[in-house]
Parts: C-alpha cells; structure tokens; sequence
C-alpha cells in the first residue's frame, strides 16, 4: 500500500473524528430524544469515513512491520464502522419522527443491531492494542482511542449518564483519530520531502 492512501487515512481519521464529536454534540444538545437531523447525519458521515482511516492506518503499520492484531483490529474496526453506518442511517429516519421500531425488530436487522456495534468496538479496542504495542505512532492516540470506546461503550450498560458518557467517549476518540489524523499525515509528507519513493507493500 502507498504512501498516497496514508495521506487518505490521514484525512479520515481527522475529518472521521470532527465529524463524531460534532454529532455527537449536536445531539447530546438538541431536544429530541433521538437525536438531531444535522447531528445523525454527522455521526453517519463520520463513520463512513472512518473506513479510510482505518485501512490508511493499517497501511502505514504494514510499512514498518506485519502486526496481528493491526490486522485484525484494521478488519473488526472496518466492518463494525460500516455496519454501525448502517444503524445510524436508519436512526436518521427517526430523527424526523419515522417509527423506526420495526426495522430494528426485523430478524436480520436486530442481529446487524446489535452485532455491528458490538464489532466495532472490538475492532477499536484491538486497532488501539496495536498502537499502542508499537513506536511508529504516538501512543496516545492508542490509549485514546481505547479509553474512548471504552466510556462510549459504557454509556449502554449505565443508563442514566447516557448521553454524557456518549458525549465523553466520542470527545477521547475523537482527539484520538485527529491526532493520528496529524501523525499519519507528517510521516507521510517527512517521506515525501525526504526522497523516499512510496512503493507497494
């Protein structure tokens, strides 16, 4: 993979974690239960972008040596973003007062309900492992990344604190991808004006 496509996950790591935190706000904010139009709309945008960060990170991670979990976390963080997508395009539905209750009570659709985010955090966890386990990376961005999905996650076990924890986990995400958003798109362009051709791994 090239150095192009890393610049690509750059962007999406950046743009993917403005865009969640931005939504998330919106909705957290706004004074439907089910969230805004503009901030659905956001969470959606974020996590079809988050596609490319993953894979751009997955990318410049196979430069500097093959990782298992990097790849395991570049495929569960993949597939969860794009299922997780699929779940806030519905929940977008409702936000102009569409009774959305049967679609997620459909056999197929009640799996993907509760599969999809269920991988995504799995994959978050492991792609933050493997950041975490190397040095090519700022660290942080790994324990960020962690720490978020962690209270992002646990704003589904305490229900009272919801929204709040919803808001917290995708504010420490958030910085997490933005700062690999930067990191990923510094090493790409140090390459670059070094003189180091980029090449197929």
């Amino acid at each position: 993979m090239s150095d192009d496509f890393r610049i690509e996950g750059a962007i999406g790591a950046t743009a993917g974690g403005l865009f969640l935190v931005l939504g998330h706000l919106l909705n957290y904010i706004g004074t439907q239960p089910t969230g805004t139009t503009a901030g659905k709309s956001l969470v959606f945008a974020g996590h079809v972008v988050l596609v490319f960060a993953f894979i751009g990170l997955h990318a410049h991670q196979r430069r500097y040596g093959r990782a298992l979990v990097g790849r395991i976390g570049m495929v569960l963080s993949t597939v969860g973003t794009v299922l997780v997508s699929a779940i806030v395009f519905v929940e977008l539905a409702g936000t102009s007062g569409v009774d959305t209750t049967p679609v997620f009570e459909a056999a197929g659709a009640s799996v993907l309900y509760t599969v999809g985010p269920l991988v995504f955090v799995l994959g978050m966890l492991s792609v933050g492992a493997s950041i975490l386990k190397r040095h090519d990376l700022p660290r942080v961005t790994g324990g960020l990344l962690i720490l978020g999905t962690v209270v992002f996650a646990g704003a589904s076990v305490i229900a009272d604190f919801a929204a709040l924890l919803t808001v917290a986990g995708a504010v420490l995400t958030a910085a997490g991808f933005i700062r690999l958003g930067i990191a990923l798109y510094t090493q790409s362009a140090s390459r670059t004006d070094s003189g180091n051709p980029s090449s197929d791994d």
